[in-house]
Parts: C-alpha cells; sequence; structure tokens
C-alpha cells in the first residue's frame, strides 16, 4: 500500500500532479488508514511496527487535512484489553441472565398452569359438593313435606277420634240423666247399681291414669334410647378419629424408622471409608518411618561435646513423634533434636521462637 501510494504520488516525469495527489490521499485514507492495516500492524514485530507507523505518519503530514490517528497499528494496553473483557462479560451476564429470566418466566408459567389445574379441580369437587347438598336438601324437604302431611292427617284422625268420644259422652250424659231419672222413680233398687257404676267409673279413671303414666314413661324411654344412640355415634365418631390418627402415628413412625435405617446405612459407608483412609494413612506414615530410619542412617554422627545432662540418641521414632507433636518437616524436626541433644522439650520451644 505504501507503494501504491508513492506510485500515484509521483507522475511518469517526476512532477506531482493535484489529480495524482488527491488519488494517493485516498488511497491514504481509505486504504493505508483502515482498521485492516491497523489489524496487520499489531500483529507485526515492534521494530517492523514502529518503522512502518513511522513512514505512515509521514505520509498524513504531507496533507494538511488528514490526521493520524492516535494510537494506530499499537496493541491494545492492559486498561483495554480489561475494558473489552469487562464488556464481554457484562455480555454474558446480561445473556445468562436472559437466559435465567426465560427459566423462571416457563417455572412460573409452569406454576400458574398447575394452580389453574388445581383451581379447577377444586371448582368441579365444590360443584359437586354443591350438587350432593341440594339433593340431600330436596330430600329433607320431600321428608319434612311427608312428615307435615302425616301429621295432618293423624291431627284429624284425632280430631274425629274426640268429636265421636265427645258425641259418645253426650249421649252417655243423656243416658245417664235418662237412668238418674229412671233412678229417681226406683231409689232403693237404684242405688246398689249406682253404687256399682261409680265404682267402676273409679276404676277405668285409674286405668286412664295408669294408661296415661305408661304412655309418660314410653316417651321418657324413647328419649332416652334417642340420647343413648347419639352418644354411641359419638363415641363411633372419636374412635374412627382415634384410628385415623393411631394410622398417622405409624406412617409417621415408620418413615422415622426408615430414616434412621438410612442414616445407620450412611454412617456405616463413612465408618468404612474412615478405615479405609486410616489403612491408607497408616501405610504412609510406615513410608514416613521408613524414610526417616534411612535418613538417620545415611547421617554422619558428629562428636558431642562434652555437657552436664546426658544426651539422647536421636532415633527415627522420637522424630516422628516430634513431627506429630510440632507439624514440621521430617529434617527439621531431625536437626532442632540434634540441636537440643535429643530434648523433646527444648526442640518444640526451638520451633517456637523460631516461629517468633
Amino acid at each position: 500500500i505504501l507503494n501504491k501510494v508513492h506510485t500515484t504520488a509521483t507522475t511518469a516525469g517526476g512532477t506531482s500532479s493535484e489529480a495524482a495527489a488527491a488519488a494517493a490521499k485516498d488511497i491514504l485514507q481509505q486504504e493505508l488508514l483502515s482498521d485492516a492495516t491497523a489489524a496487520l500492524l499489531q500483529k507485526c514485530h515492534w521494530k517492523l511496527r514502529r518503522a512502518l507507523t513511522h513512514k505512515i505518519r509521514a505520509l498524513t503530514h504531507r496533507y494538511d487535512d488528514v490526521e493520524f490517528p492516535a494510537g494506530f497499528g499499537q496493541p491494545p494496553t492492559q486498561a483495554q484489553r480489561e475494558a473489552v473483557e469487562r464488556a464481554q462479560g457484562l455480555e454474558r451476564r446480561t445473556v445468562r441472565a436472559q437466559r435465567f429470566a426465560e427459566i423462571n418466566a416457563a417455572r412460573d408459567r409452569r406454576v400458574a398452569e398447575r394452580a389453574a389445574a388445581e383451581l379447577l379441580a377444586k371448582e368441579q369437587a365444590a360443584r359437586a359438593e354443591q350438587r350432593r347438598i341440594e339433593r340431600e336438601v330436596a330430600a329433607a324437604a320431600k321428608k319434612a313435606e311427608e312428615e307435615r302431611l302425616a301429621a295432618e292427617a293423624k291431627a284429624a284422625e284425632e280430631a274425629r277420634i274426640a268429636a265421636e268420644a265427645k258425641a259418645a259422652e253426650e249421649a252417655a250424659a243423656a243416658k245417664k240423666a235418662e237412668e238418674e231419672r229412671l233412678a229417681a222413680e226406683a231409689k232403693a233398687a237404684e242405688e246398689a247399681r249406682l253404687a256399682a257404676e261409680a265404682k267402676a267409673a273409679e276404676e277405668a279413671a285409674a286405668a286412664a291414669a295408669a294408661a296415661q303414666k305408661a304412655e309418660e314413661e314410653r316417651l321418657a324411654a324413647a328419649a332416652k334410647a334417642a340420647e343413648e344412640a347419639a352418644a354411641a355415634q359419638k363415641a363411633d365418631e372419636e374412635r374412627i378419629a382415634a384410628e385415623a390418627k393411631a394410622a398417622e402415628e405409624a406412617a409417621a413412625n415408620k418413615a422415622q424408622e426408615e430414616a434412621a435405617a438410612a442414616a445407620a446405612k450412611k454412617e456405616e459407608d463413612e465408618k468404612l471409608a474412615a478405615e479405609a483412609q486410616a489403612a491408607e494413612a497408616a501405610a504412609a506414615e510406615g513410608d514416613v518411618e521408613e524414610s526417616v530410619a534411612e535418613t538417620v542412617a545415611d547421617t554422619p554422627v558428629e562428636e558431642s561435646q562434652p555437657a552436664a545432662a546426658p544426651v539422647v540418641a536421636v532415633t527415627p521414632a522420637l522424630i516422628k513423634e516430634l513431627r506429630e507433636a510440632t507439624g514440621a518437616g521430617m529434617m527439621d524436626c531431625k536437626k532442632a533434636l540434634l540441636e537440643e541433644d535429643g530434648d523433646m522439650e527444648a526442640a518444640a520451644e526451638f520451633f517456637q521462637e523460631s516461629l517468633l
């Protein structure tokens, strides 16, 4: 592109013309200062990029209305790359948020559809219950009507019987008056008969009173039987409720037993896993003891200086004990024990002072 600009800007005679300068300017603006050229420059070696950028800047300085873009052909800086990455991250988060929103919307639609189905089922059940109640109300009304008609028929029959009884009583009274008139004529002979009739009337009244008392006792017995039936029905309902509660408690106990069995199985699995880990750790500790023994065996024994306290031999078991107590490395434990003549407490204090 640089050669093309030079060739276009220079005429065959070596002099520049206005048309050639305009053509070179167009090539400079459209091709040389394009994004594709900037991308190619960013991929070049830094020395070549600097030389080419210098040549392009020199060409742009030939024209007053052409500006060399700042940062043209330069690779993006860390801040620019971070800005691009932030923009890309924002775009990814936006896409993820849209996807989550679609998922939530689908879940809400499913919940709404499920709620609508449940509401429809409840409405259908309510309508069925309403129809059942209406049938029961109609049956109760029909039964009440039948009972009313029966009561009216019974009342009419009782009125007829009462009228007949009253007519009979009136006839009896008339007959009695006639008899009294006749008795007045034959008082002596009739007194005995009248006494007998009076006694018979008393017995009839006593019988009537006894019958009335028996009727009252029958009604009381019927009321008591109704109360006992209601009590028996209530007891039956309480028994059914107790059985239902016992069934629920049995189901809950069964669920607890299943949960306990699952927990016991899980605990057994964890115990087996812990035993396996303990076995692996024991094998690893055995390897550490062998390594410590080999290290101690390969280390030359230094001549000990005379001291007031007796010198304790640094054994692999002692190094292992100090390593477990302090958590330090194997060679650090060995060095500390050698420094402190095998004294565990002094070696531990040595590690504490080192940490401080």
